[in-house]
């Protein structure tokens, strides 16, 4: 079926908006690097962290002029991204970054961005290569796309940037909580917060660093009920159900503990009748022992997690004597600064990286007194929800992009021209 054209749009190649800017560097050095991500253009430096190509010459490079368009070339995933330098300065990027604008201008640059990006699926398509898929500019311009008028062009990037700046401003604010939130883990998972509203000032020396006196460095398994793992449902004859008792795996782990419900499978009950040692209680932690991201995320079986639930074998389940530690506690301390340098010595990394549930159970915590643990917890959680708060306005604006990008750029919704 042919799309449906609205009045006053024209479907055309995209090659008949755009022109090559093949201007390259003639100085080594003479403009900063940019590197193209999916985040958007941005200096290499903020990128790795330091700048490893403008160690070689840079003479030959492209050059990007302020609100011109590149994209690498390149791409293993066959996804490619169009980013618009909105640093406001002129940059350089790799001579696999081809750099392009608009014939009628660099104002009409920002539509132009949102357009190629909501139709990437398209020039995926161009793309050729077997290990590596190359997109050249050639096969960009011989795409086509459905175009409107100047104006409405105009119209339409005014509406996506305005939400576009809400989103990079949230995300701004979530960034800055982040940072508050480690800061403030650091700083209360050693120095805690005191007795009687007065700071402890009493200190000694223990395996995850300088904790207060009163405090007491423990083995994750001497303060835990059990410490067990899961298993494959089909070891025991039984296979994944289309519902039932819930089925966590370590793709449903998170780095900051949010229990991913997106992708989950199920058992049956009489699987998880014999799987009932693995079987999910509230206040349970599990944590991720097998792949990527062993140790590194997990989740904590509060209030609000569904249950019944059930874990297989790359996860590990840690339940706590609560007269000894606060499950909340843990949870915090896991995504700690102090938990992840154990991880890093202890992770084997043979066939993939793995914990077993001795180095689990090894892993040493601070553990103040339980009116302390509440009062951390406390504190901790009142900087949890605010982030919280901000990542839920962040989808919602994410989402709304989404769907304005929808019925924008396919005339579904007409904009007002002044």
């Amino acid at each position: 079926m042919s799309e449906r054209i609205p009045e006053g749009w024209v479907i055309d190649k995209v090659g008949n908006y755009i022109c090559e800017y093949s201007k390259k560097c003639v100085v080594d050095g003479e403009y900063e690097v940019l590197t193209s991500s999916k985040s958007g253009l941005i200096r290499q430096t903020d990128y790795y962290g330091e700048n490893r190509i403008t160690r070689k010459c840079t003479i030959g490079f492209n050059i990007v002029p302020h609100k011109f368009i590149t994209y690498r070339s390149r791409s293993d995933n066959n996804r490619f991204t169009f980013n618009k330098n909105n640093l406001g300065i002129i940059g350089l990027v790799s001579k696999y970054y081809p750099v392009f604008t608009h014939k009628c201008g660099d104002t009409y640059n920002q539509f132009l961005t949102y357009l190629v990006n909501f139709h990437s699926d398209k020039f995926a398509l161009e793309s050729v290569g077997t290990s590596q898929l190359v997109l050249s500019l050639s096969a960009v311009k011989s795409v086509k796309l459905m175009f409107p008028s100047l104006p409405e062009q105009q119209e339409i990037a005014k509406i996506l940037t305005s939400v576009d700046d809400v989103i990079e401003k949230t995300q701004a604010q979530i960034d800055k909580l982040k940072d508050l939130k480690t800061g403030m883990m650091q700083e209360l998972l050693t120095k805690g917060v005191g007795v009687d509203g007065k700071p402890h000032t009493e200190f000694k020396d223990s395996p995850v660093g300088r904790i207060p006196k009163d405090w007491v460095a423990c083995s994750m398994g001497s303060v835990s009920n059990l410490i067990t793992k899961g298993a494959t449902p089909t070891t025991s004859g039984h296979s994944y159900a289309s519902e039932g008792i819930r089925f966590y795996r370590s793709v449903n782990a998170s780095e900051d503990g949010t229990l991913i419900l997106d992708d989950v499978r199920y058992i049956s009950s009489d699987a998880d009748e014999q799987l009932k040692r693995s079987s999910l209680q509230r206040g349970d932690v599990v944590l991720s022992i097998v792949g990527a991201k062993t140790g590194k995320t997990f989740f904590l079986i509060d209030d609000l997690s569904p249950l019944p639930a059930n874990i297989n074998q790359n996860i590990a389940l840690v339940r706590v004597n609560k007269g000894r530690v606060l499950p909340e506690y843990l949870k915090y301390f896991i995504s700690s600064a102090a938990f992840q340098l154990q991880v890093d010595r202890e992770i084997t990394t043979q066939a993939q990286p793995s914990l077993s549930l001795k180095q689990v159970g090894d892993f040493i915590l601070p553990v103040p007194h339980l009116s302390e643990q509440i009062e951390i917890v406390e504190s901790l959680n009142s900087l949890s929800n605010v982030l919280a708060v901000k990542l839920t306005k962040l989808t919602h604006f994410q989402s709304l992009k989404k769907a304005l990008m929808q019925d924008l750029l396919t005339g579904k919704v007409r904009v007002t021209i002044d």
